[in-house]
């Protein structure tokens, strides 16, 4: 009988050892998968934090306003491109109402629609940018320059660099293969030549303006 009642009690003995080992296993299992839980919800709202982050820089880049700088101020997005063709830069000039898009590839098609970067450097930087444009009597092309003076100024903007500021402080013609306006040297500044017909395209109209 003794040995019959040791039997039974190290059978209970042992349940209870396996009770223990599960209840153990149960417990480690529930905070195991509270942790992972806590982890995995915390990199969920990391990863979202920084989805948000780059959506409101890229949201910011692609507004119409752009910052290049304080004193280059772009205050409204340059397109990349007019009616199919890629765009430039764009160039103002108030007095004559002038408000334009310059093409970056110079084409006799282009011409038709819009002045165009016809020699030079990239719109702003040091160079001489040369840009051509039918004498039309429209917003963007250059049918006005011979009203232009000395001092008289001259906007131009790209995405790059933003908007600078030229004054204007030459006006000539010369002859319509006459290459020296095109001319590169200059002496570390940045400039800006507009060129059109005149004299019925047997000449050309010449406007330099440098960065003030």
């Amino acid at each position: 009988m003794r040995a019959r009642r040791e039997k039974r009690q190290a059978k209970k003995n042992k349940i209870r050892n396996i009770m223990r080992i599960i209840i153990t296993f149960l417990i480690l299992g529930t905070i195991i998968y509270i942790v992972y839980g806590v982890y995995n919800e915390s990199k969920i709202k990391f990863v979202q934090e920084e989805k948000n982050d780059i959506q409101e820089k890229y949201s910011r880049i692609s507004t119409e306003t752009i910052i290049i700088d304080d004193k280059h101020k772009l205050e409204r997005k340059v397109p990349e491109t007019y009616l199919n063709y890629k765009v430039s830069a764009r160039i103002e000039i108030p007095k004559l109402n002038i408000d334009s898009n310059v093409l970056e590839e110079y084409s006799k098609e282009g011409l038709e629609e819009c002045v165009s970067k016809y020699w030079g450097p990239e719109p702003n930087e040091v160079g001489n940018y040369c840009i051509a444009g039918h004498n039309y009597g429209r917003k963007n092309m250059f049918g006005y320059l011979g009203d232009l003076e000395i001092g008289d100024k001259i906007y131009l903007s790209d995405n790059k660099n933003g908007k600078y500021t030229y004054s204007i402080y030459e006006m000539y013609r010369v002859e319509a293969d006459n290459t020296n306006p095109l001319n590169q040297v200059t002496n570390g500044k940045r400039e800006i030549t507009l060129i059109t017909c005149s004299s019925y395209s047997e000449k050309r109209l010449i406007v330099k303006a440098v960065e003030e």
